[in-house]
């Protein structure tokens, strides 16, 4: 089995996320894993799909929406999608002020992702991201100052393991009914 990890990373926690579920996916031996960061000079035609069995994609969330180079690929692969279903997750990284809004922001991306992959889709997760001071720009370092903004790390390594092992449980049981 070829499982593509595919993902677009502004500051480092969408990156630090997808290296923990590639290296999760690995250590359980069920195929091979490609990690892949998304970018406008990464190749995105469906010729870059074909030799894969499942497909992880990811992006962090800015101003409500996923970043151009993870939008563009599931735009530039939706015929792809539509002809070839294949197992797809996704998961998105940000930093919801509030449960309700994490709820909302998780139901959003997850349909709009759900609506580009079509039939593959298997499930999206919100994960909470890191926050640094000196990855916002000086404006924001400077108001944030001023207001006592504080840098936060959310990332809960237990759950993205969990999420993780999930997928694998789903692929064992999907290769599992394969044999039979």
């Amino acid at each position: 089995m070829k499982i593509l990890i595919a993902y677009a990373s502004a500051n480092g926690s969408t990156k630090s996320i997808a290296e923990r579920i590639s290296s999760r996916i690995e250590a359980e031996n069920i195929g091979t894993v490609t990690l892949s960061l998304l970018s406008f000079t990464t190749p995105c035609p469906s010729l870059y799909l074909e030799p894969f069995d499942v497909l992880i994609v990811g992006s962090c969330i800015h101003a409500g929406s996923w970043l151009s180079a993870s939008s563009s690929f599931l735009a530039q692969n939706r015929n792809y999608f539509i002809e070839h279903p294949i197992p797809t997750w996704a998961f998105s990284v940000g930093l919801p002020p509030n449960q309700k809004m994490e709820e909302a922001e998780e139901k959003k991306i997850g349909d709009w992702v759900e609506e580009r992959v079509g039939d593959g889709m298997r499930g999206h997760k919100l994960f909470m991201g890191q926050m640094k001071m000196e990855d916002m720009g000086w404006v924001f370092r400077t108001l944030g100052g001023c207001c006592g903004m504080r840098t936060k790390d959310g990332r809960d390594w237990e759950a993205i393991d969990e999420w993780a092992d999930g997928i694998v449980k789903e692929l064992r049981d999907v290769r599992a009914e394969a044999w039979c």
